[in-house]
This record gives structure tokens, C-alpha cells and sequence, in this order.
């Protein structure tokens, strides 16, 4: 096992130079890949948060509404704007999501608060702090359909919570009550794991 974790520590590390192949077998570069200039980076989006044990307090997580601008995120160009989806960001996230703007910073806001655990749980952090990871967020199945299109090209069926998409590093998520966001799958696999 911890062959295997340095393994793909080391092959994680790699991602943002060389690429990674992408549910279809084709390379995304990831540093070829531009956000737009409209989109704050992720130092001007700062989670401040103080952790003491099990603890995180919000200082002050900032979050912004960047509408159709793509940020730049591991899922490199295998992420694209979808009808009724709007794009919010902070400093380690970038959420596509149909839900609203309060529903939307209220899980960042959640998601920066759980930031500093998870990683510490899992044994590190994402490779490149200029990157966000991505998590996408729908009101309906058909509209998680739409987005995973939208980006991916495809659609598998029979999601009732959503998924993760290693092929585009990425959480699909389906809204329902009780349902919580899968932000421990993305840490996992933009580098953690």
C-alpha cells in the first residue's frame, strides 16, 4: 500500500508538466490551459481559516461569483460552461453549479472549512496552488446530465447522488437532502491520495 500511495504521489506531482490521459485516452495538459482573466486566482481568493484540532473557524473565505469564466482547474479543458450553470470560486475550489448564489457559497464556504482536514486526513494536498480543484453541482439529474455532456462529452446513467470523474478530476454532484458534497473525492484525486 504505501508503494502505491508513493506512486501516485509521485505521479500526481507530474500531472501539471507533462499531463494526464483523459477518459478517452487523449492527453489534457494542464499547463497549456489559461483561465480567463476575469477569473481572481486563487491568492486573491483567500480561505482564512484557523484549525485547532477538530475545529475550523472561518475567519474570512472569499467567494466569487465569476459567472461563464471558466477558471482554471485540474480538469484542464475538459471543463466547459453549461446552460443554467454559473461559475463561483475560492481559493482551493471552483464550483459550476445551477443551484443559486446562496447555496453555492454556502457549500465553498463549507467545502475551505473542510479543506485543512481532509488534506491532513489524506497525508497531503493538491500539487499546484495555482490550480483549483472542480466540483459541479445540479439541481436535477437532467441538468448533472447536461453539465457532464458539456464537459466530458458523455453521460453514463443511473447516477442517484452523482459521481466522481477521474477522467477529468473531477465530483459531479446531484442535489438531494442529506446528500453531502463528495469534496473528499476531489482532494483524493487531484493529488492526496
Amino acid at each position: 500500500m504505501k508503494k502505491f500511495v508513493a506512486l501516485m504521489s509521485v505521479w500526481l506531482l507530474v500531472i501539471p508538466a507533462y499531463g494526464v490521459p483523459d477518459i478517452y485516452g487523449r492527453m489534457v495538459f494542464f499547463a497549456n490551459y489559461s483561465s480567463t482573466s476575469s477569473v481572481p486566482s486563487p491568492s486573491e481568493t483567500p480561505a482564512r481559516i484557523i484549525v485547532s484540532g477538530r475545529t475550523a473557524t472561518a475567519v474570512d473565505i472569499k467567494i466569487v461569483n465569476v459567472g461563464q469564466n471558466i477558471p482554471l482547474t485540474y480538469a484542464g479543458s475538459r471543463i466547459n460552461n453549461t446552460p443554467g450553470f454559473e461559475f463561483y470560486v475560492s481559493e482551493h475550489y471552483a464550483l459550476k453549479s445551477s443551484m443559486g448564489e446562496e447555496f453555492s457559497k454556502e457549500k465553498l464556504m463549507l467545502a475551505e472549512l473542510a479543506y485543512h482536514q481532509t488534506a491532513a486526513m489524506l497525508g497531503a494536498e493538491p500539487p499546484d496552488p495555482a490550480v483549483r480543484m472542480y466540483v459541479i453541482y445540479a439541481q436535477n439529474g437532467e441538468q448533472l446530465r447536461e453539465a457532464m455532456i458539456s464537459d466530458v462529452g458523455s453521460a453514463p446513467g443511473g447516477f442517484l447522488g452523482g459521481f466522481t470523474l477521474w477522467g477529468n478530476m473531477s465530483s459531479y454532484n446531484l442535489w438531494s437532502r442529506g446528500q453531502p458534497l463528495r469534496i473528499k473525492n476531489v482532494i483524493a484525486i487531484t493529488g492526496t491520495m
